[in-house]
C-alpha cells in the first residue's frame, strides 16, 4: 500500500504541477495532452529508480536530466511531425520539470 500512495501522489502532484504550469505558459488545451502522457511514463520511471536505488545527489539530477531529455524529445519529435504544437520543447520540459522538482523539494520539507 506504501508504494501505491508513494507513487499515486508523486505522479498526481507532478500532473497537477506541470500541466497547470503548461497552462499558465499558454500551452494550449490540445498540447497538454503530451505533457500528461509523458509524464505518466517517465514519472513513475524516476521515482522507481531514485527511491529503489537509494539515489542521492548528483545521481538525482542526472535522473531528472534524462527525464527532461526524454520528454524534450518526445515534445519535439510530436512538434516536429505537427501532431501536437509545443515550442522550444527542451526548454519547456527543463522548465516543466524543474518547476515540479522544486515543489517536491519544497513540499517534502515542508511535510515530514
Amino acid at each position: 500500500m506504501f508504494y501505491v500512495k508513494m507513487f499515486g501522489i508523486s505522479l498526481g502532484l507532478t500532473l497537477v504541477l506541470e500541466t497547470g504550469l503548461a497552462f499558465l505558459m499558454r500551452i494550449r488545451k490540445l498540447d497538454l495532452i503530451p505533457v500528461i502522457l509523458v509524464n505518466i511514463i517517465s514519472n513513475p520511471v524516476a521515482v522507481y529508480i531514485a527511491y529503489f536505488g537509494n539515489v542521492k545527489l548528483p545521481w538525482v539530477l542526472i535522473i531528472e536530466a534524462a527525464v527532461v531529455l526524454f520528454e524534450g524529445t518526445v515534445y519535439y519529435v510530436l512538434d516536429r511531425n505537427e501532431i501536437f504544437s509545443i515550442r522550444r520543447p527542451f526548454l519547456t520540459a527543463l522548465i516543466l520539470n524543474g518547476f515540479s522538482y522544486t515543489a517536491g523539494i519544497v513540499i517534502d520539507l515542508l511535510i515530514p
